[in-house]
């Protein structure tokens, strides 16, 4: 009888740790688009001093 009551248990804290992760994954990407955003603003800004250069 003890198995029985184990797995919506263990069904439980894999549902969690899969949450957990999502909602890592999720703010680790939200981090690398703002960093990859402001690459591309420091990107744009080296393009603008060349033009005004030439």
């Amino acid at each position: 009888m003890r198995n029985k009551s184990m797995y919506p248990v263990l069904l439980l804290i894999l549902v969690m740790l899969l949450l957990v992760s999502v909602v890592i994954v999720c703010v680790y990407y939200q981090q690398e688009l703002e960093r990859i955003e402001q690459d591309m603003q420091g990107v744009e800004k080296a393009t603008n001093t060349i033009d005004q250069i030439e």
